[in-house]
C-alpha cells in the first residue's frame, strides 16, 4: 500500500507564531528543561494536525472531495498519536492543565474554521488563529513552573499583541497590493494603514500600562518599540509592490528580537548588578501623632493616599490592612497584636512604608499564609520591626521590588519544625532586597521559590532548619550573611546563577546536616565564603558547571560529599583545612576540575614538596580517605569516625595505598593558604 503524501501547513509564518512564544514562555519561567522539549514536540504534532483536521471538516461539510479524506484521516491519526505520546511525559509530571489549554486551542480552531468558511480569511479570523497559536507561550511557562497564574496570562497577552500586530501589518500590505495602483497618496496610505497604526499604538499602550502596574518589566515595553516603529515606517512608505519573501524575513527578525528582549527581562538584575541602596526612603513627619489607645484601623481607613501616620507607643489590638499608599511609622515600638486569625498586617497597596513596630499573634494556618506581615503589592519598605509569636514572619506573595530590612523575627519555638512557617518567605516575587534581618526559631530563615533576582545581604540566621532555602529561584545574590547552628546553612535546589560571596556557614550539625546543599543547581559561583564546623561542608547532587574559589572549608567532618552526577564543577584557590575527610564520593568519579589556570587548592593534609619554590606542590594531592571508602559501603562504621582506629587506617592507607578509593586529585596543590578576598580577622568563632 502506497502511503499518501504528508500533509503540511502552507502558512509558513505559523511556525514562528507557535515556537517563538513557546521559547519566550520557557525563558520567562527562568530555565529551559527537558519538559520544554517534550512540549515543543507535542506542539509540533498539534500544528501538523491542523491541515488534516481542516480537510476532514470540509469533507464533512461537503466542501471538499472525498478523495482527500483518506489522506487526511491517515496523517491526522499519525500526528495526533505522536502528540499524545509526546504529551504523556508532561502529564506524568502532573501538568494536567495542558489538556485545558488544548481544549481552548480546539475551540479557537473551530471558531476560526467556521468563520473562514462563512466569510473567507479576515482580520478577525486570523486574530482568532493567532490567539490559538500563541497559547504555546503560557504552555511553555506552565511546563517549567507548574503554574497558570497572572504571569502566564500576561505572557500570553504580550505574545498575542505582538504576533497579532504582524498579522495586521500583512493584511495592510495585501490591501495595498489589491488596489493595483502605481502610486498611493498619503491619504490613501493612512486609509489603508489606519487600523495598522491604531493597533500598534494600542498594543504599546497596553504593555506600558502593564509595566507601570508592575505586571511586566520595562524590557517588555522596549520589545514592542521596533515593531511599532516598523508599522509606522511601513504605513508611510506603503506601496502596491510588495516583496513578501523579504517581508517574511523582516517579521521573523522582529520576532527573534522580541523574544530576545523579553528573555532579557527575565535575566535583568543578575550578576553584574550593583549593590542596592540599603536605606529606605522615609517620609517626612507631617501628620499628627496617633493616641496610644484608639481605633488604629479606623484612622488608617480615614487617611488619604500618601499620608504619613506616626503611631505612639501602646498596644493596638486587631489586624491591620494597608489598602492605600501610606507610611505607618512607630514611635517607641508600639505593639500590633493580631486577632490570632489570618495575617496581623496585610499590605495590598503599592509603595507603603511600615516601620518601627512590634508585630505579634498571627493566625496558625500554613495554607492561608498566616504571617506577621503579608505583602501582596510592590515597592514597599518594611523595616526595623520586631515580629514574635507569628507563623510566617514576613511573606511576600507575588510581590516585586520591595525592601525588607533590619527586622528581628522569632517564630513559634513551641511548634515542631515542620509546623512553623519561614522567617521571610518569597513566592513568585521578583527583585526584592532582604537586608540586615535577624531570624530564629522558624522553619527556614529565608524560603525563596520562583523568585528571581533577589538580593540578600548582611542577614543573621540561626537555630532553625535551613538558613536559606532556594527552589526554582535564579540569578540571586547573597552577600555577607551569617548562617549558623542550623540543620543546613543553605539548601540551593533546582536553581541557576546563584552568587554566594563573603558568607559564613558555621556549626550546622545533626543528622544529614550541611554547610551548603546543592541539589540540581547549575552555573553558580561561591567566592570567599567560610564553611566551617559542619557535619558536611558542601553537598552536591546533580549539580553542574558551578565555580568555587577563595573559600575556606575548615573543621568539617566531611569537606565535600559529591554524587557522580555532579559534573564540570571547578574548585580553585580554596583552603581545605583540618577536615576529617576531604571527599566522600558516591560513585566512581565526578569529572570535577580541582584546579584552574594552573592553580589548585590548599590542603592542610597535603604532605608533598615544592622543590622549585613556585608555591605549587610537585606531587598531585589525592583527594581521598580510605575510611570514607569503607563507610560508603558500610554506613554503620560512621560511629568510629573519630576513633584512633580510623586515623590509623588512614595513615596506613597513605603509606601502603593498596585500595583504589577514587581517582580524584588536585594536580596543582598550593603550598600556602589563600587569603579570602575582602575578609580579615578570625571568623570561626
Amino acid at each position: 500500500m502506497k502511503l499518501p503524501a504528508p500533509l503540511m501547513p502552507g502558512e509558513h509564518g505559523a511556525w514562528a507564531v507557535v515556537f517563538v512564544p513557546l521559547l519566550v514562555g520557557a525563558s520567562l519561567a527562568g530555565r529551559v528543561t527537558s519538559a520544554v522539549l517534550w512540549l515543543a514536540l507535542a506542539v509540533l504534532s498539534v500544528v501538523l494536525c491542523y491541515v488534516p483536521a481542516q480537510m476532514m471538516l470540509r469533507a464533512a461539510c461537503g466542501a471538499a472531495p472525498d478523495s482527500n479524506k483518506a489522506a487526511a484521516r491517515f496523517w491526522g491519526t499519525v500526528y495526533f498519536t505522536a502528540g499524545v505520546l509526546f504529551v504523556l511525559p508532561l502529564l506524568v509530571q502532573g501538568r494536567w492543565a495542558l489538556l485545558e489549554i488544548g481544549g481552548l486551542a480546539i475551540l479557537l480552531f473551530l471558531a476560526n474554521f467556521f468563520l473562514t468558511r462563512r466569510r473567507g480569511k479576515t482580520i478577525i479570523s486570523d486574530l482568532l488563529a493567532t490567539l490559538g497559536l500563541t497559547l504555546s507561550a503560557p504552555s511553555g511557562y506552565y511546563v517549567v513552573t507548574g503554574r497558570l497564574d497572572l504571569t502566564a496570562a500576561w505572557i500570553w497577552l504580550l505574545n498575542f499583541l505582538f504576533f497579532g500586530g504582524g498579522m495586521i501589518y500583512v493584511h495592510m500590505k495585501l490591501a495595498a497590493t489589491a488596489t493595483k495602483k502605481a502610486h498611493l497618496s498619503l491619504q490613501e496610505k493612512l486609509r489603508l494603514g489606519g487600523l495598522n497604526l491604531a493597533y500598534h499604538v494600542f498594543a504599546l499602550a497596553v504593555v506600558a500600562v502593564l509595566a507601570v502596574s508592575h505586571g511586566t518589566t520595562l524590557f517588555a515595553v522596549i520589545a514592542f518599540v521596533p515593531m511599532t516603529l516598523h508599522a509606522l515606517y511601513g504605513t508611510l512608505k506603503l506601496s502596491t509592490r510588495v516583496n513578501f519573501r523579504r517581508l517574511g524575513l523582516v517579521l521573523l527578525w522582529q520576532a527573534l528580537l522580541f523574544a530576545l528582549l523579553l528573555g532579557r527581562s527575565a535575566r535583568a538584575g543578575s550578576e553584574g548588578s550593583s549593590a542596592p541602596n540599603p536605606s529606605p526612603r522615609l517620609p517626612a513627619a507631617g501628620a499628627a501623632v496617633l493616641p496610644a489607645v484608639g481605633d488604629l484601623p479606623a484612622r488608617i481607613a480615614a487617611a488619604r493616599p500618601g499620608d504619613t501616620l506616626w503611631v505612639a507607643p501602646g498596644i493596638y489590638r486587631g489586624n491591620l490592612h494597608l489598602d492605600k499608599k501610606l507610611a505607618l511609622l512607630g514611635l517607641g515600638k508600639p505593639v500590633i497584636r493580631g486577632s490570632g486569625t489570618g495575617s496581623t498586617v496585610l499590605i495590598t497597596a503599592d509603595s507603603c512604608v511600615f516601620q518601627g513596630f512590634v508585630v505579634e499573634h498571627s493566625g496558625r494556618m500554613l495554607v492561608h499564609e498566616d504571617a506577621g506581615i503579608l505583602i501582596k503589592s510592590h515597592h514597599n519598605c518594611v523595616a526595623d520591626n520586631e515580629l514574635r509569636d507569628v507563623l510566617f514572619g514576613i511573606y511576600l506573595f507575588h510581590s516585586h521590588d520591595n525592601l525588607v530590612m533590619r527586622n528581628h523575627i522569632s517564630g513559634r519555638a513551641e511548634l515542631e519544625m515542620g509546623e512553623r512557617g519561614s522567617g521571610i518567605h518569597l513566592w513568585n516575587s521578583q527583585r526584592n532586597r532582604l537586608i540586615a534581618n535577624r531570624i530564629t526559631q522558624a522553619r527556614d530563615g529565608f524560603y525563596i521559590q520562583n523568585a528571581h533576582h533577589t538580593w540578600l545581604e548582611g542577614n543573621e540566621v540561626f537555630n532553625l532548619r535551613y538558613g536559606v532555602h532556594y527552589m526554582y529561584a535564579d540569578s540571586n545574590v547573597f552577600l555577607r550573611n551569617r548562617f549558623y547552628d542550623n540543620v543546613a546553612g543553605a539548601a540551593i535546589m533546582y536553581s541557576r546563577g546563584i552568587h554566594l560571596r563573603h558568607n559564613d556557614f558555621l556549626h550546622n550539625r545533626g543528622f544529614a546536616s550541611f554547610g551548603i546543599l546543592f541539589q540540581d543547581c547549575h552555573d553558580s559561583v561561591a567566592d570567599s565564603n567560610v564553611i566551617a564546623d559542619n557535619a558536611v561542608g558542601l553537598f552536591f547532587e546533580a549539580s553542574t558547571n558551578n565555580r568555587f574559589r577563595h573559600n575556606l572549608i575548615a573543621r568539617n567532618d566531611i569537606a565535600l560529599q559529591m554524587f557522580q552526577n555532579s559534573e564540570r564543577n571547578t574548585f580553585s584557590e580554596n583552603n581545605f583545612v583540618d577536615n576529617l575527610n576531604p571527599l566522600l564520593l558516591v560513585g566512581k568519579r565526578t569529572l570535577s576540575a580541582w584546579s584552574a589556570n594552573g592553580r589548585g587548592n590548599y590542603w592542610s593534609s597535603y604532605d608533598g614538596y615544592d622543590l622549585d619554590h613556585d608555591g605549587i606542590g610537585d606531587l598531585p594531592m589525592k583527594i581521598q580517605n580510605v575510611f570514607d571508602y569503607l563507610e560508603g559501603r558500610h554506613p554503620h562504621l560512621r560511629l568510629y569516625l573519630y576513633s584512633p582506629a580510623a586515623q590509623a587506617l588512614a595513615a596506613a592507607a597513605k603509606a601502603f595505598p593498596l585500595i583504589a578509593v577514587n581517582r580524584e586529585m588536585d594536580e596543582h596543590p598550593l603550598m600556602r593558604p589563600v587569603a579570602l578576598r575582602g575578609h580579615g580577622g578570625n571568623r570561626l568563632r
